[in-house]
C-alpha cells in the first residue's frame, strides 16, 4: 500500500468588502471614475491607470494615490475601485480584447450622473479628456501592440 503524500498544498483567500450599487452611487470617487470611462469606447486595464494619473496631473483630484514603477503608474485604490465597479456589473472586461467597457447599466447610471452633476466639474474633466485624449488612444494602441506581440511569441510565430 502507498503512503500518504507528506506534501500540504496552501491556498490564499482575498476577502474584499461586498459593495452594493447604492455604495457605488453615494462614492463620489467610484463615479468619477465611471464618468472617465464613459468618455472611451473602451481601454485596456494599464492604459486606465495612465488616465486617470493623467487627470489628476492635470489639476482633477480623484482621490488615488499613485506610485510610478518603470514609466507607468499604478495604484492599489484604483484596482480596487475597478473590481467593485465589475461586481456591481457597471463595467465589464470584454473577453477577446481584455478591455474595459461600461455595461448597460453602467451607461443608465452615468446618464443619470451627468445630469446631477455640476457644471464647473463636468466642463474641467471634459476639457482634460480634451487635452490627453490622443494620448491615451496612443498609449492604449501601444497596449494593444504588445498584448498582440506577447501573443503571437508564445505561439512560436515569427515575423
Amino acid at each position: 500500500m502507498s503512503q500518504p503524500s507528506k506534501g500540504t498544498k496552501d491556498f490564499k483567500l482575498v476577502t474584499f468588502k461586498v459593495v452594493t450599487i447604492d455604495q457605488v452611487l453615494k462614492n463620489e470617487r467610484l463615479m468619477g471614475l465611471l464618468y472617465l470611462l464613459s468618455k472611451f469606447k473602451e481601454l485596456n486595464e494599464k492604459t486606465i491607470y495612465h488616465l486617470v494619473h493623467e487627470v489628476q496631473e492635470k489639476g482633477h483630484n480623484l482621490g488615488y494615490k499613485f506610485f510610478v514603477v518603470g514609466g507607468h503608474p499604478n495604484s492599489k485604490q484604483l484596482k480596487d475601485d475597478l473590481v467593485a465597479l465589475m461586481y456591481v456589473d457597471l463595467i465589464e472586461t470584454e473577453p477577446r480584447t481584455k478591455k474595459v467597457k461600461l455595461t448597460g447599466q453602467g451607461l443608465d447610471v452615468i446618464e443619470k450622473y451627468v445630469k446631477e452633476m455640476p457644471t464647473d466639474k463636468k466642463s474641467l474633466v471634459d476639457n482634460i479628456i480634451d487635452e490627453i485624449k490622443k494620448k491615451i488612444m496612443v498609449l492604449d494602441n501601444e497596449v494593444d501592440l504588445e498584448m498582440t506581440l506577447r501573443k503571437n511569441r508564445r505561439r512560436g510565430r515569427r515575423f
